[in-house]
């Protein structure tokens, strides 16, 4: 199975579909395993208020900082 990664950016970072590609592939290397990474504002985002319900409630932080 995979891994998904709820990611958010600090408000002063350059956002990039490159960027965001090459922290999930280093993620999936680091971790030996596929990785799923999606920023928190797109789900946040999202219309889908039941999946945007519950990927939120059970979001847990594994870094801060």
């Amino acid at each position: 199975s995979d891994i998904d990664l709820l990611i958010e950016f600090a408000p002063d970072t350059q956002r990039s579909f490159a960027r965001l590609l090459a922290f999930e592939e280093d993620a999936a290397r680091a971790l030996a395993r596929p990785v799923e990474v999606v920023e928190r504002r797109a789900i946040e985002a999202s219309t889908n208020y039941i999946r945007r319900r519950r990927i939120l409630v059970e979001a847990e932080a594994l870094c801060v900082g």
